[in-house]
């Protein structure tokens, strides 16, 4: 028998966007309005994998060779990937271990309501304390020696965009 690779069921996402897009089609357009005035941001990990520490006693399977041509001779030279190397089949498992880790801290210890896929996060809160919620999430990641793409990060707004989809709440 086969055993399983992850627990993680795809579909579980779906049945809760459907959940919530039943409740809320069925509220008032005015409670909806007032009482959920909600703003969303999203967040990128910088060069994701390359954070990820490699384990100290695993480092000499973590090598790379490469060719250089220096003065019509060509060399091959190695080096060691102190962090997860990207075409590697297990990086993406690895690498999901951090990304749920840092939205379990942020969704359990600080209530955001979070999300991710890989190394992007969707951020959702009140129009009140939106901006707060982006700044707390920016402290964890930097409490966990990590670092967000400057350039690919949103500031909170009613409509962002999240891995190509275009998210409104106005």
């Amino acid at each position: 028998m086969m055993e399983r690779i992850s627990c993680e069921d795809v579909f579980t996402p779906d049945r809760y966007a459907k959940l919530i897009y039943y409740f809320w089609s069925r509220m008032p357009q005015k409670t909806r309005t007032t009482k959920f005035d909600l703003q969303g941001c999203c967040e990128d990990l910088s060069r994701a994998y390359r954070q990820c520490a490699v384990a100290p006693e695993q480092l000499r399977y973590s090598c790379t060779s490469y060719r250089v041509k220096v003065k019509k001779t060509e060399t091959v030279r190695t080096s060691v990937l102190f962090g997860l190397a990207f075409g590697l089949a297990s990086a993406p498992l690895q690498f999901n271990r951090v990304a749920k880790s840092l939205m379990f801290i942020a969704a359990a210890v600080l209530l955001l309501a979070i999300s991710h896929y890989y190394d992007d996060y969707n951020i959702l809160d009140f129009v009140e304390t939106a901006a707060e919620a982006k700044m707390l999430f920016s402290e964890v990641v930097s409490m966990a020696g990590m670092k967000l793409e400057a350039n690919k990060g949103s500031k909170p707004n009613r409509s962002f965009k999240w891995l190509g989809l275009m998210k409104c709440f106005s």
